[in-house]
């Protein structure tokens, strides 16, 4: 999922700049080896099939970077500082979640959830606010505060 969340970015940059026939052959080469990955490793377990789309996604992920690059100008150091920060807090959030999600263990499965979510976005936040990405924390905090309902006699943001 991470690198699928990071890598759509270059999918949209491939629509948009006119370019679908590019998206389209590494969408073509990634499924030939998705469909062969999987028939392979479905003789083996189910997370063994999780595993070969992992690999896959890994392995295609310079094929849509190369294109943006392309078509964008935009270098891979350049690229990595602007995703890193959310990258970052993302691996920070995975962590305090499976820690946390032992400690919740014997709670019900609505309480798992609700101290999950929890826990992940107060991580995922903090984790953000400090590596880096300040101004994405508050352009989240000011979409969760218009995420509210509002109370009688406040008047709607300008």
């Amino acid at each position: 999922g991470l690198a699928m969340t990071t890598l759509f970015v270059n999918n949209i940059v491939m629509k948009s700049m006119g370019k679908p026939s590019w998206r389209l052959l590494i969408m073509t080469v990634t499924a030939g080896l998705l469909v062969c990955s999987f028939w392979f490793a479905a003789q083996r377990s189910i997370v063994a099939v999780a595993s070969a789309l992992v690999v896959v996604t890994y392995a295609m992920a310079p094929a849509w970077l190369y294109g943006s690059h392309r078509l964008i100008g935009l270098s891979p150091g350049r690229y990595l500082r602007q995703i890193g920060p959310p990258l970052l807090a993302s691996t920070v959030m995975m962590g305090a979640v499976f820690a946390a999600k032992t400690a919740v263990g014997g709670f019900t499965l609505l309480w798992q959830v609700v101290v999950l979510v929890a826990v992940g976005v107060i991580t995922y936040t903090g984790a953000l606010w400090f590596g880096g990405g300040r101004a994405v924390s508050r352009e989240a905090l000011e979409l969760a505060r218009l995420s509210l309902p509002k109370r009688s006699g406040q008047s709607a943001p300008k």
